[in-house]
């Protein structure tokens, strides 16, 4: 008799276990939720610095985060950053798009920024570097586009595939 009452104990006990686990990841993700909203409106400079804020960390591989995902985080690389400010730009209605491309004329890394147009030419805003400036007024040979890598095509499809964020870039895809 007693055994069938400790088990009858233990089995409420781990019942009640399950429900406070599930409630305290429904809390979770509710201060996830809000914590990516309370970034929402904002200015261009406002979007910036807190893209800016994002702290640089290298993939191990090369997975490119959804803007929520670097909120959550706090940490990302260049497209990661490149993304959630971007997603920030679009939802306070400017338009911007993510370049995949080249930032100094002698690297050989791709590199992630956004841009935005202006009536004088479009601005560059690189939040992993701090660059908020106007194209015009950037070394010619900086901040080239890579065009026609099927490489940055494919990574665009499944990334817009997996968050269902569309319109990012207009070169390589949705």
């Amino acid at each position: 008799m007693e055994a069938v009452e400790n088990s009858l104990r233990a089995a409420r006990t781990l019942a009640v276990e399950r429900q406070v686990i599930d409630l305290f990841r429904k809390i979770l993700l509710c201060l996830a939720v809000l914590l990516f909203l309370s970034g929402c409106g904002g200015t261009v400079e406002q979007d910036f610095a807190r893209a800016s804020a994002v702290k640089y960390t290298p993939d191990n591989g090369d997975y490119w985060q959804a803007p929520w995902e670097t909120v959550l985080r706090g940490k990302g690389d260049c497209e990661d950053a490149a993304f959630y400010l971007w997603w920030m730009l679009r939802r306070d209605g400017q338009k911007a798009e993510v370049v995949f491309g080249f930032a100094t004329p002698t690297s050989s890394f791709l590199h992630a920024w956004v841009e935005i147009p202006g009536v004088m030419g479009s601005r560059i805003l690189d939040p992993t570097v701090g660059v908020s400036c106007p194209r015009s007024l950037l070394p010619v040979e900086s901040y080239r586009e890579a065009v026609g890598l099927r490489y940055i095509s494919r990574k665009c499809k499944e990334y817009a595939q997996r968050t269902t964020l569309l319109g990012f870039s207009e070169t390589y895809g949705p």
